[in-house]
């Protein structure tokens, strides 16, 4: 049984065309990081296979023998799964696209359609994946940077403030948007809160780092100046004074 994570690099084929599935598999090989979970015309084999593999990528045909193909995704989807599905239908009219929304259906393929096309889908799919695994762990390397520029500020690593002005500084590297408008609502929606929750903690923390950490620590992330001025800060001006800093860090290696 499948320990309950999801093996990115992995594809599931549930195609009424077993020679489909065939040619697809055997092609797989040479791209090197794709790796085949498993293959099946059933949908009731289907959904063991999922169960037992937890592939990153499901293809789906919606004519599958005993559980069909949108029937299969909607298990997944009732299970908390959350990979992504690869649809093929012969039908793409309003109902079966509506189907498609609610069960957050990833890719629709019309059928029939070619071997070559199939697999061409899948390989670009890997491709982006790949490009995400990426960008992940280059997230997850920034996010341990600001935490430990955090531990600097002594804080309460469990308080609302800290995740929020982490996610804050976080999100504002990733895209240069308006906090009121962008950044505060997306945090609110991972975090589940308000975006006026975010903004009042964010500005809380920011408050307390500004009263209470010495002037030499501050000097080191905001400058001379304002340790001299020591007035009030904007979460804007900190957010970019700590870019502004960990920029400089790698810059100097």
């Amino acid at each position: 049984m499948a320990d309950g994570k999801t093996k990115s690099s992995a594809i599931l084929l549930a195609c009424a065309d077993s020679e489909l599935s065939r040619y697809v598999a055997r092609r797989l090989p040479e791209n090197g990081k794709i790796e085949l979970a498993g293959w099946t015309e059933d949908g009731a084999r289907a959904l063991e296979l999922y169960r037992d593999t937890r592939p990153g990528l499901v293809v789906l045909d919606t004519d599958l023998f005993h559980v069909d193909g949108l029937t299969v995704a909607s298990r997944i989807r009732e299970q908390g799964g959350k990979e992504t599905i690869l649809l093929l239908s012969a039908f793409q009219g309003a109902q079966v696209l509506a189907e498609c929304n609610v069960l957050s259906i990833d890719y629709m393929m019309r059928k029939p359609l070619k071997e070559d096309a199939l697999y061409d889908h899948i390989r670009l799919w890997a491709a982006g994946m790949e490009e995400r695994e990426k960008e992940l762990s280059e997230e997850t390397r920034f996010r341990k940077q600001v935490d430990q520029v955090f531990k600097a500020f002594d804080l309460r690593t469990d308080s609302k403030g800290y995740a929020y002005t982490v996610d804050a500084v976080c999100a504002c590297r990733r895209k240069n948007s308006g906090l009121t408008k962008e950044i505060y609502p997306a945090i609110a929606r991972k975090r589940d809160t308000t975006p006026a929750n975010v903004e009042r903690d964010i500005r809380y923390t920011v408050k307390k780092i500004w009263k209470d950490c010495e002037a030499s620590v501050l000097e080191r992330y905001f400058g001379e100046m304002a340790v001299r001025m020591r007035g009030r800060i904007s979460n804007g001006r900190f957010i970019k004074a700590i870019l502004d800093y960990l920029s400089r860090q790698d810059e100097e290696g």
